[in-house]
């Protein structure tokens, strides 16, 4: 498959007085064409980091490091130029209406862009935003067009926000949390269209969210992210079957059923994860745990590698492993990881 964006070694520093700080550390990450990739994880994992990173969208205070790749081209990601952004990459933000100009009618922003551009005529651009936001569920998509942001509800701003992204046909749209405006019978409905017009603009979707049974059902390769890493990489159908994380695997049996009753206790991961300040020098879901063992507190598991199933464990990677070493307990008095 084709690679329409990379990240190599990319790494997010927070300035902290006359010192750095590292918020994530180095990733690599393959989008390829057509395919949707998501990025999961709790609050705080790095994911948004990440992903501004690979367009050069972070925000003041905070560096990249590292290469990115973006349509054939490969940038230092400390100096990625404005002008991809538009043209080769596109991004939807957690809250829609702040890349929206609030004294601009939506027409005018959706089409200004690509006509500055010269990727399409006037013309054209107002008959390709006009077809976006009918198949996005607006259906009198040329009163929207006349309208300004505050006449917009919040599931029409966001619809607006991501037709605005998939406005130029970039190789790479990211899509951050890209259903929080939207009303549940709606929401299902909107991703399968984000898959569907990345499928045949035949572009890279990267979908950031911290929902990983959402975000299984429409992507088709799953980047696990914690404290500032990726930490276990599959194909969606992979993870969950058999996900090799600890972390994972966690995630996954918080997932609540709708059928579910509703005096059920909701499940949790016992503990939190901890901030850049206090990263442990092994691994940084050791003290969370419950398969830890002395190898995983005194040394840091080997990076995730882009594209392939991998996770970065001690446990997962010993040589009968695949998820499910047979480990004596140790001094610690933790066992290895049972069968998926």
């Amino acid at each position: 498959m084709t690679v329409v964006a990379s990240a190599r070694n990319l790494s997010v520093d927070a300035a902290r007085g006359r010192t750095w700080m590292r918020l994530v550390d180095p990733v690599d990450l393959d989008v390829h064409a057509g395919e949707v990739l998501g990025i999961v994880g709790e609050s705080g994992a790095g994911k948004t980091l990440t992903t501004r990173a690979m367009v050069g969208l972070l925000p003041r205070g905070t560096r990249a490091g590292g290469e990115v790749t973006l349509a054939g081209r490969t940038f230092d990601a400390r100096a990625i130029p404005r002008e991809e952004l538009g043209r080769t990459a596109s991004v939807v933000l957690q809250n829609p209406l702040t890349g929206l100009n609030p004294l601009d009618r939506v027409g005018r922003q959706l089409t200004d862009g690509v006509v500055h551009l010269r990727l399409m005529s006037q013309a054209a651009a107002v008959q390709r935003a006009t077809e976006l936001l009918g198949r996005l569920g607006l259906t009198d998509a040329a009163r929207v067009l006349r309208l300004y942001p505050h006449q917009l509800s919040g599931g029409m701003a966001q619809r607006v926000a991501i037709a605005a992204a998939l406005m130029p046909r970039p190789r790479l749209v990211i899509v951050d949390e890209p259903t929080t405006a939207l009303d549940a019978n709606v929401r299902i409905e909107v991703l399968r269209l984000i898959s569907e017009l990345g499928r045949e603009a035949d572009s890279g979707v990267v979908m950031v969210s911290h929902d990983l049974a959402l975000v299984s059902r429409f992507c088709q390769r799953v980047a696990i992210m914690y404290a500032g890493r990726i930490v276990e990489q599959a194909a969606a159908s992979d993870l969950q079957a058999t996900a090799l994380h600890p972390y994972t695997r966690a995630l996954l049996s918080c997932t609540v059923s709708t059928q579910a009753r509703s005096r059920a206790s909701v499940p949790v991961i016992p503990g939190a994860p901890p901030g850049p300040q206090d990263w442990p020098a092994g691994c940084v879901y050791a003290p969370r745990c419950p398969y830890a063992w002395d190898e995983c507190t005194a040394r840091r598991p080997a990076p995730v590698a882009a594209g392939d199933r991998d996770a970065a464990c001690h446990l997962a990677r010993l040589p009968n492993g695949s998820g499910s070493p047979d480990v004596t307990a140790g001094p610690a008095g933790r066992r290895g990881l049972p069968d998926a």
